[in-house]
């Protein structure tokens, strides 16, 4: 996700030309902060340290151990999603927010992007992510529906989020023929996960960067071996993980690193360093027409072509079009800028009808009742004024 940011900020213009974003695009939530997100996040460190002030966290933090800077800092996570820290809408780095600033065009448009996902995005979400994995004691044995209801509840998936954006997720992606399926489930949250952090921002990026007349390269991993590092097999519901292209990009399969990898596996690894240098070299990932290689096509918005990474490369089109228009488009219908209720205002029920009628009842009385006390000191008024007047004439004569 730095990538995509040092891409959209002034302060790198005239420094780049073609690059490849993996994994991370910018309009994700978690990419950036804004100005009172990240005053909140400090203050909750500062409380977190025992700092007192704001003012003096600097200090303050220079006198404690890398222990209690470390505690403090995994205590700062207000909502899952939202990043505890991350770089801030500031006017000089970011002029805008991210996504402002790719619909309005203010970055270096010129030069190539390559941008990418891996097929298995979501199983971050059960494996590193702080706060997700508890209460998710083994999830190569599913997800339990209950868990699942409890993560969607306490994420921040959307600015502007409202319950009618978290009753669309939990319709979008529960297994409705079966809420008891717990390997669904798992699939149903990790899709969840993968299409908001990085599908639909990733896509997103794509559409935005072909309007502004950039050269656009879009692919999705759906390869990766069946070893980990430690020579143990990878389940199939995470075998392309967060970040499964990175150890081809840079060749762990020619140093037979995890050991005991087959001839495929370094025969992919060759074909993806090979477009991977050819982009960085040129702007297009293509090699030259000699070598045997599938043409990968630029993404357009007209087409919508993407490359599948795998031994045998394929071109595909439209990745997952109705769950990206679910982010990218049905949810800002949604949105809603007002503050969600304070935990205290949650556990208050809404008055009943009856409530309302002698509340309304209340009302009245005490409405009609100012009226009576309004008449009464104007009749006093008058008789004052009347006596008054009597008085008068009865001395002029």
């Amino acid at each position: 996700m730095s990538v995509s940011l040092l891409m959209l900020s002034p302060l790198t213009k005239g420094l780049y030309r073609n690059v490849i974003l993996q994994s991370g695009a910018a309009p994700a939530i978690a990419t950036a902060l804004l100005v009172n997100e990240s005053k909140e996040h400090a203050k909750m460190f500062a409380d977190a340290l025992r700092c007192p002030t704001l003012s003096d966290l600097k200090n303050c933090a220079m006198k404690k151990n890398i222990s209690e800077i470390i505690t403090a800092q995994l205590k700062v996570n207000p909502t899952l999603m939202l990043a505890p820290f991350a770089p801030v809408v500031d006017g000089h780095f970011l002029e805008d927010t991210p996504l402002m600033v790719l619909t309005k065009g203010s970055y270096q448009d010129e030069g190539s992007v390559m941008i990418g996902v891996t097929r298995d995005e979501g199983s971050l979400a059960l494996i590193y992510l702080p706060g997700l994995q508890e209460g998710i004691p083994d999830s190569d044995k599913g997800l339990n529906y209950s868990v699942f209801v409890e993560k969607v509840n306490s994420t921040t998936w959307v600015r502007g989020q409202n319950e009618e954006i978290l009753n669309s997720i939990f319709q979008e992606y529960t297994n409705w023929a079966d809420t008891n399926d717990v390997n669904a489930t798992r699939q149903g949250f990790m899709d969840a996960n993968a299409d908001a952090i990085f599908k639909a921002p990733a896509i997103l990026s794509a559409q935005l960067y072909d309007k502004m007349g950039m050269r656009t390269y879009f692919y999705q991993m759906d390869y990766s071996a069946e070893l980990d590092f430690e020579n143990k097999t990878v389940p199939e519901w995470r075998r392309v993980p967060h970040a499964a292209d990175i150890p081809y990009v840079f060749g762990h399969p020619l140093l037979k690193y995890p050991k005991d990898l087959n001839n495929t596996d370094v025969k992919f690894g060759k074909l993806v360093m090979k477009y991977w240098a050819t982009f960085a070299k040129t702007g297009n990932p293509n090699p030259s027409s000699g070598q045997n290689a599938v043409q990968w096509p630029l993404y357009t918005t007209a087409n919508k072509q993407y490359l599948s990474l795998k031994p045998t490369p394929e071109v595909k089109s439209n990745l997952l079009a109705a769950r990206m228009n679910f982010w990218n488009s049905y949810l800002g219908t949604l949105k809603s800028e007002k503050k969600k209720p304070c935990p205290e205002d949650l556990t208050q029920e809404p008055p009943n009808e009856k409530e309302k009628a002698l509340l309304g009842l209340a009302i009245a009385v005490g409405v009609l009742g100012l009226l009576v006390i309004i008449l009464i000191i104007v009749i006093i008024c008058l008789k004052r004024k009347l006596k008054c007047l009597t008085l008068y004439s009865t001395n002029l004569q």
